[in-house]
C-alpha cells in the first residue's frame, strides 16, 4: 500500500519498478495520493479476502476457503503494521493475528498514522488487543527497537533472535560472520524448534546489544 511501490519513482532502475511501470495495462489507472491511505488499503484488502468475503466474480482467491487472516509486515512495512495494530485493528477488526518483523527507526519503529499527526516516542504495542501479536527482532535491529519493548502478555510476545540480521551476510559488517541467518530463516527455525541457536524465549540484554553494535 505504500505509494512508492505503486506509483514510483523506480526504486532501482531495471530491477525494482513500481506497479504502474511494470504492468502499465493493468495498473496505469491506480492512484495513491500518499502513504496515509495505506492503512485503509490494508483493511479493504483483508475484507476482500476474508472467510466471510462478499460474493463476487471473479473470486480473488478462486474459491479457496480461508480459516483466518494474518497481518504480516517486515522492516518498513513492520513500522506501518505497528501503527495499524495500535490504531486501526481495534476498530476494523479484520485480521486474526499479527506478525511484526524487524521494526526499526523513528519512534523505535512506527510510521505516522497521518503525516501531520504526532506520535509518542517510543511507540509500544497496546495492551488491550483482542488478537495475538508476535513481534520479532533480529540482533541487528534489537538496539533500535529496545526503547519500545512491550512486556509479554497472553496476547503479545517478543522474540529477539541472537546472531541474526534482517539483511543477508555481507551487508552488516559488525555482525559478520554471525549474520548469515536471515529474519525469515530465524523465525521459521524458532517457530518449528529446528534450531538451538535461535531461541524465541530469550531476549537480548542491553549489555550484549552494546557489544555487538559497537
Amino acid at each position: 500500500g505504500q505509494r512508492a511501490g505503486v506509483m514510483g519513482p523506480p526504486l532501482r532502475a531495471r530491477f525494482s519498478q513500481p506497479l504502474t511501470l511494470s504492468d502499465v495495462a493493468r495498473h496505469d489507472a491506480l492512484s495513491i495520493p500518499n502513504d496515509d491511505v495505506s492503512y485503509d488499503i490494508f483493511t479493504q484488502t483483508a475484507r476482500l479476502l476474508a472467510p466471510d468475503r462478499p460474493a463476487m466474480l471473479p473470486d480473488p482467491l478462486g474459491g479457496l476457503k480461508l480459516a483466518r487472516i494474518l497481518g504480516v509486515g517486515v522492516s518498513q512495512s513492520a513500522n506501518r503494521l505497528v501503527t495499524y495494530t495500535n490504531a486501526v485493528q481495534p476498530l476494523a477488526n479484520v485480521v486474526d493475528g499479527i506478525l511484526i518483523g524487524s521494526r526499526i527507526g523513528a519512534r523505535s519503529g512506527a510510521a505516522p498514522l497521518a503525516a501531520e499527526l504526532p506520535l509518542p516516542d517510543p511507540v509500544k504495542i497496546r495492551d488491550d488487543l483482542k488478537v495475538a501479536v508476535l513481534v520479532t527482532e533480529t540482533e541487528s535491529d534489537a538496539p533500535s527497537h529496545f526503547p519500545a519493548r512491550t512486556a509479554d502478555s497472553p496476547r503479545c510476545r517478543l522474540w529477539e533472535l541472537a546472531g541474526t540480521a534482517i539483511r543477508i551476510n555481507g551487508r552488516i559488517p559488525f555482525l559478520e560472520p554471525r549474520s548469515s541467518v536471515t529474519w525469515g530463516e530465524a523465525v521459521w527455525a524458532a517457530a518449528t524448534r529446528r534450531s538451538t541457536t535461535c531461541r524465541p524465549s530469550t531476549r537480548l540484554t542491553p549489555r550484549s546489544m552494546r557489544s555487538t553494535s559497537g
